[in-house]
């Protein structure tokens, strides 16, 4: 369905396949076309609108801001939504704008990624001008990166004896690992880095962490290196010793 007079512009600013591009615009459309000016914001997140994006890995991450949404409105949207999500990896996620803007000071560290790799699709730039506190930030990374600490060492002897489930949990701990470390950055130097091959260059250099562990990060994140049960003790221990220097330095910041 086409929507006259709509331009989605910023869509062609992504770095991602055109097929996909289109997608996007199509599922856009409907939405605008469905909602009107219940919409207050379309906006692409996440790694589709940084240096990060690997296609037919990433999922293309929709961030709908509406300006005043219940559940029950969601379903005039939901079947599509589904549809896009199993066809074509685009994930839409929808909130009120009064959600988002009472939700800051809880998830500061999500926000601060949002408003800092962003890509307006429709409406007004709301996660561009989003106010977050560093002491927020602070508290939540410190408790993130507990919180991981001791999930990892519940998970060891799953992964250990289920094969089935390892690639798709170390994969979400690499996530995690490079999601604290853009805020470590961000607290530290006060910019937040473009992409993951840059953060993992500033962390090695301002906090001299392993090169060869970080790299192995991203090797295994863009399908490059495969991990086997061999693997599970060494890559294991380099994530639980990572994640001890970033507490560390967590806790000095």
């Amino acid at each position: 369905m086409k929507v006259p007079n709509v331009v989605l512009n910023g869509v062609d600013l992504l770095k991602i396949p055109g097929g996909i591009s289109d997608n996007i615009k199509s599922f856009c459309e409907l939405l605008i076309a469905k909602y009107g000016d219940k919409i207050e914001s379309i906006n692409i997140v996440g790694s589709a609108a940084s240096s990060d994006y690997l296609a037919g890995v990433s999922d293309v991450n929709l961030f709908v801001v509406f300006k005043e949404l219940e559940i029950t409105d969601l379903d005039i949207i939901s079947l599509d939504a589904a549809r896009v999500w199993r066809k074509f990896k685009i994930t839409p996620r929808f909130i009120s704008k009064r959600n988002l803007l009472t939700s800051i000071k809880y998830f500061p560290i999500d926000f601060l990624a949002m408003r800092e790799a962003h890509v307006v699709i429709f409406g007004s730039d709301i996660l561009g001008g989003l106010e977050i506190d560093n002491r927020d930030l602070l508290w939540q990374l410190r408790h993130e990166i507990k919180g991981f600490r001791m999930r990892l060492k519940q998970q060891y002897w799953r992964l250990k004896s289920f094969a089935k489930n390892l690639e798709q949990n170390i994969v979400s701990g690499i996530n995690t690992i490079l999601y604290l470390s853009k805020t470590i950055m961000y607290l530290s130097n006060g910019s937040y880095p473009s992409g993951n091959e840059e953060t993992i260059k500033l962390m090695e250099k301002k906090y001299v962490v392993d090169p060869s562990f970080v790299s192995l990060i991203l090797q295994i994140k863009n399908g490059s290196k495969k991990i086997n049960r061999g693997d599970i003790d060494p890559f294991f221990k380099g994530l639980l010793d990572y994640l001890r220097k970033i507490d560390d330095i967590s806790e000095k910041l």
